[in-house]
This record gives structure tokens, sequence and C-alpha cells, in this order.
């Protein structure tokens, strides 16, 4: 239990800092105290289940993720942004004879070529896009909230 409650704890933090996000963040977004966080991060005690799967929705993360399961992240990563790039209708080429490089052409259908990005930065892009998504669906929902609680003349 002691690699699995440590990579708990470090992926914990570093999609915390990743986000932003200070401890006292993370634990209001939880509905838990500053020192239940800063007591996952240290390894001293891990989150129940319950409250991973929250922190995952969070993180936007699978569990599996956050438990450290993932031999190779960026590899996961790589192929979590490409599905998403092909969901939006565009296609990936990679050059054979320079796959050291690992740059990416991004294609659409109708435009051919629309840009070249190495690998870490195709990752971070679709991860940004990812986490904006995920602040404006936040936004959305509590203006929602709002208008149909709130009085409307006022």
């Amino acid at each position: 239990m002691g690699k699995i409650k440590e990579n708990i704890s470090s992926n914990i933090t570093k999609h915390r800092k990743n986000m932003g996000l200070s401890q006292k963040d993370l634990a209001d977004r939880l509905g838990t105290k500053p020192s239940t966080v800063s007591s996952w991060e240290q390894s001293v005690s891990t989150p129940n289940a319950e409250m991973l799967f929250e922190i995952c929705r969070i993180f936007n993360i699978t569990v599996d993720e956050i438990y450290g399961v993932n031999e190779d992240e960026t590899e996961y990563k790589l192929m979590k942004a490409i599905q998403h790039l092909e969901d939006a209708g565009f296609y990936i080429e990679q050059d054979e004879k320079d796959i050291e490089r690992n740059e990416y052409q991004i294609c659409h259908p109708d435009f051919g070529t629309v840009t070249v990005m190495q690998q870490h930065d195709l990752i971070n892009l679709v991860d940004k896009i990812l986490q904006d998504s995920i602040e404006y669906q936040e936004r959305y929902i509590i203006e929602r909230i709002r208008t149909e609680f709130l009085p409307k003349n006022k």
C-alpha cells in the first residue's frame, strides 16, 4: 500500500498545483478542510473512494491516473489528446522518417495541415482546453442556478 499511497499523494499535489489551486481552494471544492488535503499530500492519510472520485472529476483525470497505474503517462495523455482532436474532426499525421522529433501534424479534411506541434505542446494545449471547458461549465452551472432561484426583477 505504501507505493499507492505515495502515488496518490504526489498526484494530488501535482494536479492541484497544475490547476493553480491552493490546498484551501481544493478543500473548498471538495467540502473538506485544508488540513485534510495537506494530510493527503503528505501521505499521512488517503482520501476515501467517494472523495477520490470527486478529486478525479475536479482534476479531469481517471482513477488509474491518480493511483499512478499508467506506466507511460505521456503516451496516455497523447492518445487522449488525439482522441479529442479526432472527435473535433481533425486527424493527426507524423512523419515516420523523423519520429525522434516527436512532431505531429494537425490536419483537417478541408484545410490540410493546419499546424505542426511538438508532442508535449499538443498535450499541454489539449489539457488547457479541457481545463478551460471545465471552468466554463462550472461558471455556467453557477449562473444557471442563480437565474433559477433568484428573483427575476432585481
